[in-house]
């Protein structure tokens, strides 16, 4: 699932872009362990084949229509897998899938990959423990792929309140009461034994109280990033979206309906994640970054009354007060602003993460500016541009383009890398809406990288110098499923 997670406020994801790839087998965490070569189909050399996996040849040569399983020391809480490819020697789709020390399949993927680009291929994690993991390639039959580097990203090590029950999961990754099935991962018996161990020194908390208690377990965290929940709690150390995953997957072991809120572009070029918790009946919002909340009966400390999203995109916010449980770490302009009230009217877009969620972002593009946009420029300035589809929100561009000529055809060409996801269709369908002026031709399109059909090309004629062109998928199903795209331009 290459580069999903990147597509995301850099905020939200729990995953950001490691550097390059290590050694071919390595597995990044505390101890670095390499790859065991487990199992492979006939016609691969196994000899060249544990080389590569334990670094000590740059790149192998295999059939496209090849079956090779890994394994590790010890099961890991799966963080992301990358491959590599020679320029032009990918398969045409990948699967993969992960299984623990009894054979059960705790996490599964495929893609459709371009057959014309070397970029790294990235396989998200779930953090569901993983002890083999079995890759399939397949293409042409006569086709052959060169690999050039494979890394597994991964924890080992745990804290204490998670060393029992590791393996056992209570709200599976796709489950409808987990907070987290947007990012495919489970909740498992660790995270219900540390919620209870936060808890069971008190007794009779109302569930606001529970919240804050749960808000206090990040307040100490680093800012960073970690790969999985159970490496963001062991190592301390996260963004807004890990701290807010925490306070989700926390509070949904105490039964409370809980979602992730996305807060785009505000401040410009940032982001913010908070959480949105159903407490005595109502939405509520909570920012576990500052363990603060909006509130209209601040006397009321057990049960206050806590404003939702929908209020504070109403400006109900500034009618209120804003109680901040950790004020020292609002240590800058950019933390107040994440603070609000401004963020809940003028971030853009506000999603309430899930695959049923549609969201919008804004991007823009000059004809007398940079007429080109690629991957490597998109970052916090182009958020949600490397991606059109379903991932942990539905996926819609609105594309401005500036300073055009009435009357004159331009087009706009959208290159996708792979069709990844959770669907087994090798054809993605998109289609364009122009709002002043006409579309020529690509107002529909299918990618399908098996045939060569990676570029959309939309030609077009405005109307005015501006325009607004919404690029939308059709498939608009409870699965992930999604075109990952690397540039844009305007010719």
């Amino acid at each position: 699932m290459k580069r999903l997670w990147n597509m995301m406020c850099m905020c939200i994801c729990m995953v950001v872009t490691m550097g390059a790839i290590s050694y071919a087998g390595q597995i990044e965490s505390n101890t670095q362990k390499p790859m065991v070569l487990e199992s492979v189909t006939s016609g691969v050399n196994e000899e060249l084949m544990t080389q590569f996996l334990n670094g000590d040849a740059e790149e192998i040569t295999i059939p496209v229509n090849t079956t090779f399983t890994i394994g590790t020391e010890g099961e890991v809480a799966l963080g992301k897998i990358e491959l590599r490819f020679a320029n032009g020697e990918a398969p045409n789709k990948i699967k993969m899938y992960a299984t623990d020390f009894n054979g059960q399949v705790n996490y599964e993927t495929l893609a459709y990959i371009s057959n014309n680009t070397t970029a790294d291929h990235i396989f998200s994690y779930d953090g569901s423990r993983s002890a083999y993991i079995t890759f399939e390639f397949e293409g042409e039959s006569e086709k052959s792929c060169t690999l050039q580097g494979l890394s597994v990203y991964g924890d080992y090590n745990y804290p204490k309140s998670m060393e029992q029950g590791l393996g056992v999961t209570v709200l599976d990754a796709k489950d409808s009461r987990n907070p987290l099935s947007i990012y495919r991962i489970p909740i498992g018996k660790n995270i219900y034994r540390m919620a209870g161990e936060i808890l069971e020194n008190v007794s009779g908390q109302t569930d606001h109280e529970k919240i804050l208690l749960f808000m206090n377990v990040v307040r100490d965290y680093r800012v960073g990033a970690s790969r999985t929940l159970e490496g963001i709690i062991k190592d301390r150390i996260g963004a807004c979206g890990d701290r807010s995953s925490v306070l989700a997957a926390l509070a949904a072991t105490q039964g409370l309906e809980t979602r992730i809120l996305s807060l785009a572009n505000y401040p410009k070029g940032t982001g913010h994640a908070v959480v949105e918790i159903k407490v005595n009946g109502k939405w509520a919002v909570y920012d576990p970054s500052f363990g603060s909340f909006y509130t209209t009966t601040p006397e009321n400390k057990r049960s206050p009354y806590v404003l939702s999203l929908k209020e504070l995109r109403a400006g109900k916010g500034r009618l209120a007060s804003c109680i901040v449980g950790f004020p020292e770490l609002l240590v800058s302009n950019v933390s107040y602003g994440f603070l609000g009230p401004d963020i809940y009217e003028k971030a853009n877009p506000i999603v309430v993460m899930g695959v049923d969620k549609m969201s919008y972002y804004p991007l823009e593009i000059d004809y007398n500016g940079d007429r080109e946009i690629t991957y490597d420029e998109f970052g916090s300035i182009y958020q949600g541009a490397s991606y059109i589809g379903v991932g942990p929100a539905n996926n819609f561009h609105i594309w401005t383009i500036k300073n055009l000529k009435s009357e004159k055809v331009y087009s706009f060409k959208i290159r996708g890398t792979f069709i990844g996801g959770e669907v087994a269709d090798p054809n993605f369908g998109v289609y364009a809406v122009l709002d002043k002026g006409k579309i020529l031709e690509g107002s529909n399109f299918t990618f399908n990288m098996q045939e060569g059909k990676s570029e959309w090309v939309i030609r077009f004629k405005p109307k005015t110098e501006t325009v607004k062109l919404t690029l939308s998928p059709h498939y608009l199903g409870s699965d992930w499923y999604y075109i990952n795209i690397d540039r844009f331009c305007i010719e």
